[in-house]
C-alpha cells in the first residue's frame, strides 16, 4: 500500500487543478485495499493462451496472418505498418506449455518452428497479468499498483473520458457501470483490453474480468482476488 498511499496526495492534487468532474462509485463501494490473486478461483492464463494458439493456422513458412481491423470504437492502428500489430522483440519461454510447433515457446508456430503468431502481443499481455493489486480509490481518481512493482501504477479517472497515457503508447477510458468499474485500454501495439472490476457485496472478493483482443484473436479471463490482511 505504501507507494499508492505516498503517490495519492500528489495525484489527487493534480486532479483538482482543472480536471474534468468524475462520476463517483456507488454509495459505500470501495476497491481500496491490497488484493492477492486466488489461483484456485481464477482462470489459468497459460491455458487461455494455449487455447487461443489452437485457433491460429500456420504453415512451414510462418504464420498465416489474420486480417487486421480497427480497435473498438474505430480506434485506428499504426498506419506506418498497414495496421499490423507489433509486439516487443523479446522471446518469452513458458515451461511446460507446448505451442503448435511442439516447443515450450507458446508464440512459436509452424512445423519448422520458424513462424511467429501475429497475436503475440496479446499472448504476452495475458501471461504478464498481475498477481497482486494495491488500490487507492477516491470518487474521481483511482490508483492501481500492480504486483507491488513501483513502475506499474495506473491512474484512472472514472468519468468516461478517454485519456492518452504519457508517451502516447495507449489510451484509456474508465467509468462506473451498474456498480462495477469498467476500464477500456487501446494500445499502439494493437492490443485492446477491456476490464471489469466487480466487488462482492461482503467486500471479500474482487473479480476482474479481462477481455483481450488483437488481430482477430480474443481471450477472456476471470481473475478473482482476495484481500490481504493489514499488518
Amino acid at each position: 500500500m505504501s507507494l499508492v498511499v505516498l503517490a495519492a496526495p500528489a495525484a489527487f492534487a493534480q486532479e483538482s487543478e482543472g480536471a474534468a468532474p468524475a462520476s463517483g462509485p456507488p454509495p459505500g463501494l470501495s476497491l481500496t485495499g491490497h488484493w492477492r490473486l486466488d489461483p484456485d478461483r481464477s482462470d489459468d492464463p497459460g491455458q487461455k493462451v494455449k487455447e487461443a494458439m489452437a485457433g491460429v493456422r500456420t504453415d512451414d513458412s510462418g504464420p498465416v496472418h489474420r486480417p487486421t481491423s480497427p480497435g473498438r470504437r474505430g480506434t485506428p492502428r499504426d498506419p506506418r505498418d498497414g495496421g499490423t500489430p507489433t509486439g516487443p522483440g523479446v522471446d518469452i519461454m513458458t515451461p511446460g506449455m507446448t505451442g503448435a510447433g511442439g516447443s515450450d515457446d507458446p508464440f512459436r508456430t509452424g512445423s519448422s518452428g520458424s513462424g511467429r503468431s501475429d497475436a503475440r502481443a496479446a499472448y504476452e499481455y495475458v501471461l504478464d497479468l498481475p498477481e497482486a493489486l494495491t488500490i487507492a480509490q477516491r470518487s474521481s481518481l483511482i490508483l492501481i499498483q500492480e504486483d507491488d512493482d513501483e513502475s506499474r501504477v495506473r491512474g484512472l479517472h472514472p468519468d468516461g473520458t478517454r485519456r492518452q497515457a504519457p508517451g502516447g503508447q495507449s489510451a484509456t477510458e474508465a467509468r462506473w457501470e451498474k456498480g462495477r468499474l469498467h476500464v477500456e485500454t487501446w494500445r499502439t501495439d494493437g492490443v485492446d483490453v477491456d476490464e471489469v472490476f466487480a466487488l462482492a457485496p461482503d467486500g471479500e472478493l474482487l473479480t476482474v474480468t479481462v477481455h483481450v483482443t488483437e488481430a482477430g484473436t480474443s481471450m477472456t479471463l476471470e481473475r478473482v482476488f482476495v484481500p490481504v490482511p493489514a499488518d
